[in-house]
């Protein structure tokens, strides 16, 4: 609640009221104002209803200075983490995997690996239920340079998978 205002009719006979906690300036007309008789120069604690020639001088008095044309910029837009899930079914990043046609290469990739590697592989495609980002499979196929899939992209997927929640 402001503690006080400062009060001034301007040249078209409108108060202008300077609120000096909020230091805004706000336009009323006469009519909406009543000072009773004999109090307009008076107040409640010193300077309470003081009147001033211009905003400025009001202003001055605070160590304020008027600032033209001021426009406070945006606020900076709130940052969400994204959620990154740590196990998922298999199935929805086959899909994921499918939608962004990228299926066929990884079972074209794991074919022409030596059999040490393509058996695990072709199985795991085949029969896993879930899959975590940690997972030996999820590893493999990040460090295969031929899949071109990179560490950030395979937590983009995990993220894809999302949608079939």
């Amino acid at each position: 609640m402001p503690k006080s205002y400062q009060i001034k009719e301007n040249e078209n006979g409108d108060f202008v009221t300077a609120n000096h906690v909020r230091y805004s300036v706000h336009e009323i007309s006469i009519e909406s104002v009543h000072i009773p008789e004999g109090r307009e120069s008076h107040g409640y604690g010193p300077g309470a209803f003081e009147t001033y020639d211009t905003l400025d001088e009001f202003l001055a008095i605070y160590g304020f200075e008027r600032v033209e044309d001021h426009v406070f910029p945006d606020p900076e837009p709130e940052v969400v983490p994204v959620y990154v899930p740590n196990e998922v079914d298999f199935w929805k990043i086959k899909t994921v995997l499918q939608v962004i046609d990228n299926w066929d290469n990884v079972i074209a990739v794991a074919n022409t690996l030596p059999d040490e590697q393509k058996i695990p592989i072709l199985n795991g495609l085949q029969h896993a239920a879930t899959m975590t980002r940690v997972h030996p499979l999820v590893q493999l196929m990040i460090s295969i340079p031929a899949l071109d899939i990179t560490a950030e992209q395979m937590d983009e997927i995990f993220v894809a998978t999302q949608q079939y929640d």
